[in-house]
This record gives C-alpha cells, sequence and structure tokens, in this order.
C-alpha cells in the first residue's frame, strides 16, 4: 500500500512536470520556436490521461507521453 502512494505521488510530480513544461512552451509562443514544438508535439496526437488511479496505466501513459515529448526535440 505504501508503495503504491510513492509510486502515485511520483507519477503525479511527472505529470505536473509535463504540464508545466507544455505550459511554457505555449507560453513562449514562437519567440524562440517553441510554437514549432508545441504544434508539432500536438500533430502527433499524444494520448490524453484519464485520471485513471491504477498506477501501471498512469505509468504507461507518461511512457508514451515522455516517447513523443523526445522524439519531438522538447526534452
Amino acid at each position: 500500500m505504501a508503495g503504491e502512494c510513492a509510486q502515485m505521488r511520483d507519477l503525479k510530480t511527472t505529470v505536473q512536470g509535463l504540464t508545466q513544461a507544455l505550459n511554457n512552451v505555449i507560453q513562449a509562443g514562437t519567440r524562440n520556436g517553441a510554437g514549432d514544438l508545441y504544434g508539432n508535439f500536438q500533430r502527433m496526437n499524444p494520448p490524453r490521461f484519464n485520471g485513471t488511479p491504477d498506477p501501471d496505466e498512469a505509468e504507461n501513459w507518461v511512457s508514451r507521453v515522455m516517447t513523443l515529448h523526445t522524439s519531438t526535440g522538447m526534452a
């Protein structure tokens, strides 16, 4: 039980970091080409997180988003 709680906290932290990174890109706009990165990421149709409490599903979502994040050059 404690392990699952720690895993969920880690996933929450990761999701918050990804959200902040995307928000930073949106706010930066095209001043430094960040708008192109965001547009490329969006065109890749990133998976949506449905808020599941299942840590395995959440971890798989984070993994898929990170793969897209890396492939667009945002990482």
